[in-house]
């Protein structure tokens, strides 16, 4: 456990999204838009960047993926043998990762192929930009659902907690012990999304924050003189304060033969805490 002091609560935001028909967004990269109004806090929704010309990709509210060539003619986002449509409606196949440009990152060579003999050959994509698995990990990604935490502390946030006697915090074992997935699929690939908790920031409302794990729940069996072993935190005056807990989870994702890491992303919630006086520190805990 480690102790900060004023530490700010983290945005709650997702990093990837996917455009949604009918929707404003703004460019987040080659292959995907921002939903602005689902995701307003990211940072590509921040700068006043102006929507596409078009994108070659669209989640339609029913959730398929629809795809267009540099024409505008829907087609199937990927073939084998033929490559993934790219933002720009051209198709892209890998085409061997040796001899990379000088200063460039991990990628691959690439064949662009257009409706349009302009603007075709070989180019050089980081794998960040290149069309492929990634390309639908970005749709499952933004297709997760990380629900707010359910935060638990001894004494219980029903009743008050008392000024120099330690509060447990941990989080709810049945919701720590929860992944959540999504999935996007095109034909013959499916690309599955996994989010696992990993951290939990408590601020506590009167200045300090602790980054934890789980945490451990309080039981009958323990002291409640003392603190708890791995989470809790000790007000050392009255009031009432806003206790929140953001959690940090870890992104992975694999299918089409590809996996890889996102994120991190967080969810978050808060819930008041009143801290009283105590006439005796010889007060039993639920």
């Amino acid at each position: 456990m480690r102790l900060k002091l004023h530490s700010g609560l983290a945005v709650i935001t997702v990093a990837v999204a996917v455009l949604i028909a009918g929707q404003s967004t703004a460019q987040a990269n080659p292959w995907g838009d921002i939903d602005c109004n689902q995701f307003p806090e990211h940072a590509q929704c921040q700068t006043g960047v102006g929507a596409p010309g078009g994108p070659s990709w669209v989640v339609s509210p029913s959730g398929d993926v629809v795809c267009h060539n540099d024409s505008g003619e829907v087609v199937e986002c990927y073939i084998e043998g033929q490559g993934w449509i790219g933002a720009d409606g051209c198709r892209y196949f890998f085409n061997g990762s040796d001899d990379p440009p000088a200063g460039s990152g991990p990628g691959g060579w690439y064949v662009r192929q257009c409706s349009e003999v302009a603007g075709g050959g070989v180019v050089w994509l980081d794998d960040a930009d290149a069309p492929g698995p990634g390309w639908l990990a970005q749709i499952a990604v933004s297709r997760l659902t990380l629900p707010p935490p359910v935060l638990e502390l001894s004494p219980p946030a029903s009743a008050p907690q008392l000024v120099m006697l330690p509060t447990w915090l941990w989080v709810a074992p049945h919701w720590w012990q929860t992944t959540r997935s999504a999935s996007a699929s095109v034909p013959g690939i499916t690309v599955v999304a996994v989010a696992t908790p990993t951290e939990v920031e408590w601020v506590t409302g009167d200045g300090a924050s602790y980054d934890c794990g789980a945490g451990t729940p309080y039981t009958a069996a323990d002291d409640p003189l003392q603190p708890s072993p791995d989470c809790g935190h000790t007000y050392t005056r009255t009031g009432v304060f806003a206790l929140a807990g953001t959690v940090t989870w870890q992104v992975s994702w694999s299918g089409g033969g590809a996996s890889g890491t996102v994120g991190p992303l967080f969810s978050a919630t808060s819930q008041s805490v009143e801290v009283v006086e105590s006439l005796s520190r010889n007060t039993g805990r639920l």
